[in-house]
């Protein structure tokens, strides 16, 4: 075993839990608790070294364009110059929800993605998992708050619908040991280059599979269960019975916990007929904006034209949806024209509509499995908790409140603030406050108690 195994497995006082998000991916620290203090818990500004908008967040997303590999926030900024010639990847966590996980990262990138045909899915998600581990290290470096011994944190990583028994964790384990090698070998490369070379990155992922590092992984937090903990992290009471409405960019995920255990033994047991993930999210309003945009193009303008505006459109989708649902109103221009949707619009739309409809029908199905159990157990209350980047959106807020006759007056339904108590009494909650249900499984996946079967020692 090495120096630092055994120090990290013999009393490290930190632990860090990644979560690898479809849109942004987000790290946070957890001191254990001692001397009769709390614990201590906040994000990590890893996106603060490389002009991410938000200095918390990093964005999911890789490009791999002329023999140059680009990361987060300088990889959508390339995709959007017209000399690029590849489409962004993003999303690649998804790889891993393949039924086959092996088989799925021994795939190339599409052509579209990688003209090269160098690299590999798994490739690719090893080397976004160095990137952010760099990005760990300088943040807890740069944060005064940390002690010495923090840079060699446990660390946890979220994972969403796959079980903790399957191959899938086993692999992810094996891809941080291969980062951290990669981020041994290229260091500030990594971070402080715009760009890695296609021949410096296939010979690291080379020699990091032969000789990998040591990626100090402890365990996979559910991200359900890591979102329920993280708004119960410092409360006095937990909820009897518990369901997460977790909207991300590229699934909606649902799932539903009881509360199991007495005194400081109390943990949230999943309910297992309550899980469901529904193969869409946040993405999707994206790919309904872009539909509306490309139906505002002239009819007569030449397919060229449309393909150009598409693909701009396409790395800009986010960035226009954040504007439509803070200003209610955005923009894009073709040739000149400036085009215009209101969220009224957007409303309007079929696609919207039916896609509005699938999430409803996912949520009063799921609610409803909760419900019989809590009906059953005697209970009261069942508590909903909103996380991901979708649940700030004003319909879904509406929606989790009115589950329309689901509750058939038996039981009452509490949906919970975005931003629990702990963080909105805080000193951060200004910075926090506006992006904590993005923050909020890396957060509880770093305090949450294992389950026996999600440790890697």
């Amino acid at each position: 075993m090495s120096d630092v195994a055994e120090q990290v497995q013999t009393g490290a006082l930190w632990r860090t839990c990644v979560d690898l998000g479809t849109s942004a991916s987000k790290v946070s620290v957890c001191a254990r608790a001692q001397d009769g203090r709390g614990p201590f818990l906040h994000p990590l500004k890893i996106g603060s070294f490389t002009g991410e908008p938000n200095p918390y967040l990093v964005q999911s997303a890789m490009l791999f364009d002329r023999d140059r590999i680009h990361f987060g926030i300088r990889a959508t900024e390339a995709a959007s110059h017209e000399e690029c010639i590849s489409e962004l990847l993003q999303s690649f966590k998804m790889f891993l929800a393949a039924r086959d996980v092996e088989e799925s990262l021994s795939l190339k990138l599409k052509r579209t993605t990688d003209p090269s045909n160098l690299f590999t899915q798994r490739d690719a998600l090893t080397l976004y998992t160095a990137y952010v581990l760099s990005l760990t290290e300088r943040a807890i470096k740069r944060e005064p708050r940390l002690s010495n011994d923090a840079h060699i944190s446990q660390r946890r990583y979220a994972y969403p619908i796959w079980g903790p028994d399957t191959k899938a964790n086993a692999v992810v384990a094996r891809l941080f040991d291969e980062a951290q090698a990669i981020v041994t070998e290229l260091g500030g490369d990594l971070v402080e280059a715009d760009s890695l070379a296609f021949e410096v990155a296939r010979a690291s992922l080379d020699r990091a599979r032969s000789k990998p590092g040591f990626g100090r992984v402890e365990a996979g937090v559910f991200e359900a269960q890591a979102a329920s903990e993280c708004h119960f992290a410092f409360a006095t009471e937990i909820p009897e019975f518990v369901l997460v409405f977790d909207m991300g960019a590229g699934t909606t995920d649902f799932a539903s916990f009881r509360r199991a255990g007495d005194g400081a033994a109390r943990h949230l047991e999943e309910i297992l007929v309550a899980r469901r993930t529904l193969a869409l999210g946040c993405d999707e309003i994206d790919n309904v904006l872009v539909a509306m945009f490309i139906d505002k193009t002239p009819k007569a303008s030449p397919a060229s034209v449309k393909r150009a505006f598409w693909k701009r459109l396409k790395v800009r989708a986010r960035q226009l949806k954040e504007t439509l649902f803070r200003e209610g109103v955005c923009h894009a221009t073709s040739q000149g024209k400036k085009m215009t949707i209101r969220l009224n619009d957007l409303y309007r739309d079929k696609g919207f509509r039916d896609f509005k409809a699938s999430l409803r029908g996912a949520y009063q199905d799921c609610l409803s499995r909760v419900l019989r159990e809590a009906l059953a157990a005697g209970a009261q209350r069942v508590d909903v908790i909103p996380a991901g980047g979708g649940a700030m959106l004003p319909f879904v807020q509406n929606m989790l409140s009115s589950p329309g006759a689901t509750l058939r007056g038996q039981m009452r339904l509490r949906v919970h603030p975005n931003i629990p108590g702990w963080i909105e009494n805080g000193d951060d909650a200004d910075r926090l406050g506006p992006i904590f249900p993005q923050l909020a499984v890396s957060l509880g996946g770093a305090i949450a108690p294992l389950r026996p079967s999600e440790a890697h020692f």
